[in-house]
């Protein structure tokens, strides 16, 4: 593996045992690097759920287009008001190259009254288990986040001194070469997830990913018991729930969106999924009482 990812990931692992943190680095394209340590088993549990993983991702997301425009390191608070700290991690050119995300930690009450929510506030949990999984999930306060905040900006600033924008990308090829079957998948979930506006195929897949269509299929069938497309087409109708519910996008343009070939192939896979029309979908639960889980 190439040294400098063999660099990062014990400074990851470090770092997350010193500040008491998740920590993990995004690309600016919403890719990850490296996938963080110690993460809770809430959060892994919810990363597994496409309509809640969804939700948080948008989250970074939006984390990640502040820095286009400043670069001023944030706080904030996901949709189940656990800690999230961004910062910018900039090459010698002051480029943006990645972002260096830090928490999947409750707060206590005091310091989340201080902190914006970048998405609504989830109204509860989806069930039982969540709830006890989010109470297992450690409380830190303003002050732990205050002390750890130097901590966390000069690995960002080491990363950007000794790496630039185009080893960073390969750094991101050697990783995807080098990692496990589930680390693989969960690549695969976030590639399609983050860029809901384009449609790929097993193809695209194996250009992203230099690995084989075979080798991808199998990953898929392991660990989502599915063939590709059934898969994917899943991902595509989770994103639509999203939008039909918290927007009002004509159906159609939600269609173009989600990069459907024309209206009546969105509507077809749509209704094969969920049993109903998107439109019928939409009037179902467009009242925020009857909104399902998002």
């Amino acid at each position: 593996m190439n040294k400098k990812i063999v660099l990062l990931e014990k400074w990851e692992k470090e770092l997350s045992k010193l500040t008491g943190v998740t920590i993990s680095i995004i690309l600016n394209d919403g890719s990850i690097l490296l996938p963080g340590e110690i993460s809770t088993e809430f959060c892994t549990k919810m990363q597994s759920q496409l309509h809640i993983g969804l939700g948080c991702q948008w989250n970074r997301l939006l984390a990640i287009t502040h820095f286009h425009f400043n670069r001023t390191p944030i706080r904030y608070l996901c949709p189940f008001g656990m800690v999230s700290v961004a910062i910018p991690i900039l090459d010698q050119n002051d480029h943006l190259i990645a972002i260096l995300f830090a928490g999947q930690r409750r707060v206590s009450k005091e310091y989340e009254s201080e902190l914006p929510y970048l998405t609504k506030k989830a109204g509860g949990f989806p069930d039982k288990e969540f709830e006890k999984l989010y109470e297992k999930v450690p409380i830190v306060d303003q002050e732990h986040i205050d002390n750890i905040m130097p901590i966390l900006e000069l690995f960002a600033e080491a990363i950007g001194e000794r790496i630039t924008e185009d080893e960073i990308k390969n750094l991101n090829q050697s990783v995807t070469n080098h990692i496990s079957d589930d680390e693989l998948m969960n690549l695969i979930d976030l590639q399609l997830k983050n860029e809901a506006k384009y449609y790929f195929n097993l193809d695209d897949l194996e250009q992203i990913f230099k690995r084989k269509k075979k080798e991808i299929s199998r990953v898929i069938k392991k660990y989502r018991n599915s063939t590709f497309v059934p898969y994917y087409q899943r991902i595509k109708v989770q994103q639509a729930n999203h939008l039909l519910v918290t927007t009002d996008y004509p159906v159609t343009k939600i269609s173009e969106y989600l990069g459907f070939v024309d209206n009546a192939r969105f509507c077809k896979v749509f209704k094969q999924e969920t049993g109903l029309t998107p439109s019928a979908y939409r009037s179902k639960y467009c009242m925020k009482k009857n909104r399902p889980f998002a």
